[in-house]
């Protein structure tokens, strides 16, 4: 869950969906891709997102001098997973550290 912080437009970083990518084996890199279906999601401070770990997902970097947003996210992990996710560290950091290996 994302908790948006600030408001997120294009000028400041707002997120990008790629529509349909749980089907199946997409890298990041597809957002990029103008065959693809990408849903733009602006936010205001407030607003919450749920986010399935299986959508590709990203937010660009901001395009106004000075921009950006922030968001708090919340996790919900079995304990079974804790076990694999370092002190101080997070899911994306644990899954971050192994890609490409």
């Amino acid at each position: 869950v994302g908790i948006q912080l600030d408001a997120a437009t294009a000028a400041t970083g707002r997120l990008l969906f790629l529509a349909g990518s749980w089907r199946g084996s997409v890298h990041r890199s597809a957002l990029a891709r103008p065959d693809l279906p990408v849903m733009a999601i602006d936010t205001e401070p407030g607003d919450c997102t749920l986010h399935l770990s299986d959508v590709v997902h990203a937010a660009p970097p901001p395009t106004a001098a000075g921009a950006g947003r922030r968001a708090l996210y919340l996790s919900c992990l079995t304990p079974a997973a804790r076990q694999f996710i370092p002190a101080g560290k997070s899911y994306n950091d644990t899954i971050l550290a192994h890609v490409g290996q």
